[in-house]
């Protein structure tokens, strides 16, 4: 593994209206380079500090300086996935603590303190979850693992002593690959190798909603709060209040629902989905194209905002991303076991059917797209 000085020099990409090709140079973007493929990337609430897994630890730079802030390690196998979360009530400080809670490939989880540099809690699942959904709520009252035989394991953070209390939501009937919280915690969504999104209760595990689910692979589902999608068009109509579930239907359509399973809004893209998020505001979709391209989509009327190019190639594919809580920063990790920072500035109020283009890669002399 190589760390460039510990910093990197960002490029600042733009998006504009209209097509903008931005020359950037692979090695003044490189965050570090890393004889394995990176899986866990994460950025806290705020998006002052950012996480990445290196070797046997679990990294957290400060955003600003790109300084080492806290090292886990990590004890059994490596970091299959990651999450950052806020409680205000902790028994420790009597205020905030952020955690960082830490699934390795094996089913072991680890939940640290990040304001106190602390192992709280580990527990297992007793089977390898690479192909698992994991999810913490946002306040990590709840952290929930998707098992193989269709059970859902939910544990439950006990304020006083911040141990991890678990139980097992059981209805789906084949492998749960994809779970999200909603904003608010109160919800749980899963989604299974059965083709069904199930909506849980959070806190007693009551199903409240069944939805056909069959995405080409196992693209996960989201979850969105407020009034992103655009009013109903009637005179007196208003925007629906969230919390929305978002997934993808097929291969290139991102499909929006209610808690209750009704299609709100479809989306359709330019191409296959391999994976994609949203915003914190739930205002832009986000998707990973099958050709390595991140692309922009406006969850209020499904116009197509622009993209990035990124550096995949037909030898090296783009592993995943993690974009800042503001959406102006950017970690792509790639195949290669290497992992950019960009930076991404949103430069204009798209119009629908814009056909805005960001490119960020290598660049001919001459400005043409090589």
């Amino acid at each position: 593994m190589n760390i460039r000085n510990n910093a990197v020099r960002i490029a600042a990409v733009f998006l504009w209206a209209q097509a903008l090709i931005c020359a950037a140079a692979k090695d003044d973007n490189l965050l570090l380079e890393a004889n394995y493929q990176i899986n866990g990337m994460i950025w806290s609430a705020d998006g002052s500090l950012f996480g990445v897994s290196e070797d046997n630890t679990f990294v957290i730079y400060d955003s600003a300086t790109e300084q080492v802030r806290r090292s886990f390690p990590v004890r059994r196998s490596f970091v299959a996935d990651a999450a950052f979360s806020q409680s205000a009530d902790s028994s420790r400080t009597g205020g905030s603590e952020q955690f960082v809670s830490l699934l390795s490939a094996d089913g072991t989880i680890e939940l640290w303190s990040y304001t106190h540099d602390v192992l709280l809690d580990t527990v297992s699942i007793g089977e390898d979850v690479r192909s698992n959904g994991f999810a913490v709520s946002p306040g990590t009252e709840y952290l929930g693992a998707g098992l193989s035989d269709g059970r859902i394991r939910v544990y439950m953070r006990l304020q006083y002593t911040n141990r991890l209390l678990a139980r097992d939501i059981t209805d789906h009937e084949k492998l749960v690959y994809s779970l999200a919280f909603t904003p608010d915690g109160k919800y749980l969504v899963s989604a299974s190798l059965d083709n069904t999104i199930r909506v849980w209760e959070t806190a007693s595990g009551v199903c409240a909603a069944v939805i056909k689910y069959k995405p080409r692979g196992r693209i996960p589902v989201r979850c969105i709060q407020g009034s992103a999608l655009a009013a109903p068009d009637s005179e007196a109509g208003t925007a629906p209040e969230g919390p929305f579930i978002v997934g993808v239907s097929g291969s290139r359509y991102i499909t929006i629902w209610d808690m209750q399973g009704t299609e709100l809004a479809r989306i359709k893209t330019k191409g296959k989905i391999v994976d994609f998020d949203v915003s914190a505001d739930g205002s832009v979709i986000r998707t990973h194209r099958s050709n390595g391209r991140i692309e922009f989509y406006s969850v209020a009327d499904g116009s197509y905002l622009g993209h990035i190019k990124t550096l995949a190639t037909d030898e090296i594919e783009m592993n995943g991303y993690a974009f800042s809580p503001s959406g102006t920063d950017v970690l792509i990790s790639y195949s290669d076991g290497s992992v950019y920072r960009l930076l991404v500035q949103r430069a204009f109020e798209p119009q629908k059917g814009a056909d805005a283009s960001l490119v960020l890669g290598a660049a001919a002399a001459d400005g043409t797209e090589q």
